[in-house]
């Protein structure tokens, strides 16, 4: 395994995908709120199929252009094995979960609670710290490294393991 690689594309694709998603953001706020704890969904206002449509446009295409980019990079690093395969997607991935952790659910929601981006839940509890990280923490030191991340380790390994 090439570690060396294996950092700078971590960085690299989790920049990407969270500065992206960070950008969507700011254009369209309100499509965030399904994704945000139960208080908060409630207080926002209905969102729009276009709104959710366009969501899921944007953060399907960027999380299947990290897997491709991952496979991609593996394959021409040369990296081979089953089992080499896998733990260069998983640390890559475990890159893009603490880049989420740090730039959406840390700095993000800071930006978001000192602007109120969200209308209508400008007063929810749900967006102080300690109340914001019952659910971030839970999800990306958990669900992220024992779901997510194993389950990209494998689709990336098995499609590397055939590309070979």
């Amino acid at each position: 395994m090439n570690w060396l690689r294996v950092i700078l594309d971590g960085l690299a694709v989790s920049l990407i995908f969270n500065v992206a998603t960070a950008l969507f953001f700011f254009i369209m706020p309100h499509a965030y709120a399904h994704m945000m704890p139960k208080e908060i969904k409630k207080a926002a206002e209905p969102y729009t199929k276009k709104e959710l449509r366009s969501l899921e446009l944007v953060i399907y295409s960027l999380f299947f252009g990290v897997v491709l980019w991952m496979i991609i990079s593996a394959h021409n690093a040369g990296i081979r094995g089953l089992w080499n395969l896998f733990w260069t997607a998983y640390i890559e991935m475990l890159f893009v979960n603490f880049g989420d952790f740090l730039i959406l659910d840390c700095w993000l929601m800071a930006v978001i609670r000192s602007n109120g981006r969200i209308a209508g839940t400008e007063s929810c509890k749900a967006w102080e710290v300690k109340e914001y990280m019952k659910q971030a923490v839970p999800e990306h030191f958990l669900a992220w490294p024992l779901g997510i991340c194993t389950a990209v380790g494998f689709v990336c390994a098995g499609i590397g393991v055939w590309l070979a």
